[in-house]
């Protein structure tokens, strides 16, 4: 039993040490038990099973033979099989140009230890991926994919592609359980992350980006034909999804089926009947196929109520408070709109300690009244923040058109990415 262990281990250490031409490292605690790990050794695309929840009882028990020291398997969705990991390793062999982001997986250790782990700089990272032009494939459902460096301090809503990931989960292998994760950050290279997205996709590696995010309180009309390069938009049929499917908005959420659409639903900063805020949350899945939700009038002050909601939602969620709120909230959402004012107002805005625990992109703000766009983002270059929407339209309702410098908004969001 130890002779097998050690020479495991001794396999696994020469595995690591094969990436000695990458630029740092990190330590990596592979604990006793299974653990989820980042071993990017081809470009083949993986996936885990349908369920989350059964997963679990998968990966305990069969396929897997605990009377080894430690063992590896992937998942083969095409064959919903799971292979033997290190048994590939003499065929498949390990090399730079096939260190892909869509490879992890399960390992089990007898014994808990840690080791260094090289990894690329970001330079190199961002080099190798525009001289490949990689594009990933996830499949319908529940992926594993790796993480790695250029993925440090973002949401994977940001990545380039067509990809919607409606929910991601990393797996702590101290304590054998499944904890949600919104934005991926350092202390999770060298693990591998289970994503859920709503159909086959593929995605790319993302850049520094401005992001514009749109609150379409229009009705479909020919203004929606402007939002193709948008990241992110709010529909809103009827302050909610109204009684029954609207036909209009169902032709235009088809048509913009590629970017990341939320359904809006007011909560009356914790007052309204949560039941039916829940019923409206199921309206929009059923009317109009949309699982993320932003939730309007959110109270500054932590209410539990918005917590029963975040459980409750199985997309991706946006509050909206319209100022920096208790930190607390950050836990029970993806982004947090922090600012809806008018650009006097954004001329003294100023960010609480916390925010800067955070990657910029759990934020998004909107500056209405704003006669020019790039004073707005003179001001949002020094704040912790990668949404925007800016506006001239003014009060009581900012929201019923799009601005009248539109098109060199969108152009100059559009030349960062």
């Amino acid at each position: 039993m130890k002779r097998g262990f050690y020479s495991t281990i001794i396999l696994l250490l020469l595995f690591l040490s094969l990436f000695s031409s990458f630029s740092s490292s990190v330590e990596l605690t592979i604990n006793a038990g299974w653990n989820l790990l980042d071993f990017n050794i081809s470009k083949e695309r993986l996936v885990s099973p349908g369920n989350l929840s059964q997963d679990l009882l998968y990966y305990f028990n069969s396929p897997f033979n605990t009377s080894y020291a430690l063992l590896s398997y992937e998942y083969d969705g095409g064959n919903n099989t799971y292979n033997n990991y290190f048994s590939n390793l003499s065929t498949q062999g390990i090399n730079a140009t096939n260190y892909m982001p869509t490879r992890a997986c399960w390992v089990f250790s007898a014994t808990s230890f840690s080791t260094n782990i090289s990894i690329l700089s970001k330079q190199d990272q961002e080099k190798r991926s525009s001289i490949l032009n990689e594009s990933y494939s996830l499949t319908e459902g529940w992926n594993l994919i790796s993480i790695n460096n250029l993925m440090i301090n973002r949401n994977l809503s940001n990545f380039q592609g067509d990809c919607q990931v409606a929910q991601s989960y990393y797996y702590d292998s101290a304590n054998q359980e499944w904890i949600r994760q919104r934005s991926i950050t350092s202390d999770l290279l060298g693990l591998g992350l289970a994503v859920r997205v709503n159909a086959d996709c593929n995605f790319t590696m993302p850049v520094d980006t401005y992001d514009i995010a749109v609150p379409v309180y229009f009705y479909p009309s020919a203004l929606w034909d402007n939002l193709t390069n948008i990241e992110i938009l709010i529909i809103n049929p009827n302050s909610g999804p109204g009684t029954s499917p609207d036909a209009n908005y169902v032709t235009k959420v088809q048509e913009h089926s590629d970017k990341e659409l939320y359904g809006y639903i007011f909560t009356s900063y914790g007052a309204r009947d949560i039941d039916v805020v829940k019923a409206n949350i199921s309206l929009y899945n059923d009317f109009y196929n949309i699982t993320n939700i932003f939730l309007d009038e959110v109270p500054s002050g932590w209410d539990t109520y918005y917590q029963n909601l975040s459980d409750y939602i199985n997309g991706t969620i946006i509050l909206n408070p319209g100022v920096y709120p208790d930190e607390e909230y950050m836990n029970v959402s993806d982004i947090i709109l922090s600012f809806e004012d008018d650009y006097d107002a954004y001329t003294s805005v100023t960010e609480p300690a916390w925010v800067s625990n955070y990657t910029k992109y759990r934020f998004w703000h909107i500056v209405h009244n704003a006669t020019s766009f790039s004073n707005v983002t003179n001001i949002s270059d020094d704040l912790n923040v990668n949404y925007l929407f800016i506006t001239d339209d003014v009060m009581p309702n900012p929201y019923n058109t799009l601005p009248s410098y539109w098109d060199e908004e969108v152009s100059f969001a559009n030349d960062l990415d």
